[in-house]
């Protein structure tokens, strides 16, 4: 029988009113926890992807139904729902949202194995993940402020791994090496992106993000060797992390932050992209250390472990140009250099923070040039300043290094070296005017003290009296990266 796009329609209606109502009759029958019934609810939508492309002659006619149930979960619940920590029954929007998005993307029936292969890896490999964590998530860590398991997020790669052997074998036709390692990359993506995902955005960014990926390495057919590189930058990622995790550096959260940055750099960047970003991190974890040693009793920074939107905030830019680098966007040398810049940036602004704590200077505002407290946001001091010089100075000389290991010629390795030596400390700088005109400031009613946290050290929650209550730290360190790498690469393209 030939596609009937009303008919189908009016069926797609019926299949999801079926499945809704179904799962609370089974909720209100065998007194199903909540927990059971989004699983029921997430599997029964996912598996739509099966049964509904088939009837429909047009896109634009099977995406009707998933818009019309998304609206009414909107109207019913507000948008601002979707952002809220307990809006779990939002977590259907994203579905219909990724049903929308992903057919609307690979509508043509040889390319709609990629769509239901990410929808089933949600379905499932979620599914999965959700079980084991809430069952035997002994182990956990934090993104943001949810708590996941380590359990949770090795059965979400191997219920990913499973639908994905079984969806690309069947529907893709992928065979022996091929398979394993396009299978393999892939659900271990789809791990990562659920295991950095918070507020049930994962029943989006999963099913979307693996379909790209497999898409991906389907199209273009990538060779054995670059799927082992891609391998390889997971596993060199995750052992670095975890020897960070062990000394402290680095918290739960933070090791998968880590793993994807460094992922993603070395992979679409190389080698020699490495090296600038282990100097930061190495040095930045030791002077951060160092400096809390000698001001244990002052420090008002809590943990030296960074969490997850540190590291993105330090890393995400740099992970992006590697990106960029790999798809040819603009010339690899200036996003190298560029790259370099927002390196230098952060080392900068850490070696400054820690440097300035360690010597006890004296930091002043830099606008009023009011003294105030050592590691006060906006202010600088003479020691601090020449830290942010200092850890410039050696990303920009790893730089050189590695420009004349590649044979560029005199004046393109001097106006490279030296566009990164300025950006990094004007990022620093940068960092310090954000810090005292827009980053958030809260003050302890109980110590009397001003902070940079939502809840001080002593356990009492502050409250904000100066700066954007959006703009805290991280985003601060995220602009002054950006920033950097805007400098070094206005500067290259100036005088190179």
């Amino acid at each position: 029988m030939l596609p009937n796009n009303p008919a189908a329609f009016v069926i797609s209606l019926f299949y999801f009113v079926a499945v809704l109502s179904t799962v609370e009759v089974l909720r209100h029958w065998f007194k199903l926890s909540p927990f059971t019934g989004r699983r029921l609810t997430i599997l029964g939508l996912t598996h739509s992807a099966f049964f509904l492309p088939p009837l429909f002659k047009d896109w634009q006619w099977f995406v009707l139904a998933p818009a019309v149930f998304a609206l009414l979960y909107l109207t019913s619940g507000g948008v601002r729902g979707l952002f809220h920590r307990r809006a779990s029954v939002f977590g259907a929007v994203y579905i219909f949202l990724s049903l929308i998005l992903l057919f609307y993307l690979f509508w043509e029936p040889k390319l709609r194995p990629f769509a239901v292969a990410g929808l089933l890896v949600l379905g499932w490999g979620d599914t999965l993940a959700a079980a084991v964590g809430r069952r035997f998530g002994v182990h956990k860590y934090y993104i943001y402020d949810e708590e996941k398991s380590w359990e949770g997020t090795l059965a979400m790669f191997v219920g990913a791994w499973g639908t994905l052997v079984w969806t690309a074998s069947n529907q893709l036709d992928l065979a022996g090496d091929q398979l394993i390692a396009y299978v393999t990359l892939t659900a271990a993506f789809a791990a990562l992106l659920e295991a950095i995902s918070i507020r049930r955005t994962d029943n989006l960014i999963v099913p979307v993000g693996t379909a790209f990926l497999l898409f991906y390495l389907v199209q273009t057919n990538i060779p054995s060797a670059q799927i082992t590189l891609l391998i390889t930058g997971v596993i060199g990622s995750f052992l670095v992390a975890v020897v960070a995790y062990l000394l402290k550096a680095l918290d739960e959260g933070g090791v998968a932050g880590a793993v994807l940055v460094g992922t993603f750099i070395y992979t679409f960047g190389g080698w020699n992209w490495i090296p600038a970003l282990l100097i930061f991190f190495t040095t930045s974890s030791l002077l951060t250390v160092w400096s809390k040693n000698k001001q244990r009793a002052k420090r008002e920074t809590g943990d030296t472990a960074r969490g997850i939107d540190q590291v993105l905030a330090n890393g995400g830019i740099g992970a992006a140009l590697a990106v960029l680098s790999f798809l040819n966007v603009l010339e690899p040398h200036l996003l190298f250099v560029g790259f370099l810049g927002s390196i230098a940036g952060v080392t900068a602004d850490t070696w400054s923070t820690e440097i300035g704590m360690a010597l006890e200077g004296k930091p002043r505002m830099i606008f009023s040039r009011r003294q105030v407290p050592p590691g006060t946001s906006g202010a600088v001091s003479t020691a601090g300043l020449w830290g942010a010089f200092a850890g410039s100075l050696v990303i920009a000389l790893s730089g050189l290094i590695l420009f004349v290991i590649g044979g560029f010629n005199w004046r393109i390795t001097l106006v490279s070296t030296l566009a990164v030596l300025a950006a990094g400390f004007l990022g620093s700088v940068i960092d310090s005017l954000l810090g005292a005109k827009l980053q958030v400031t809260y003050y302890c009613d109980y110590c009397l003290k001003e902070t940079e946290q939502r809840v001080h050290t002593c356990g009492c929650r502050t409250r904000p009296i100066k700066g954007l209550t959006w703009m805290d730290n991280n985003l601060v360190n995220f602009l002054a990266s950006l920033s950097a790498t805007a400098v070094a690469m206005a500067l290259f393209g100036m005088f190179a």
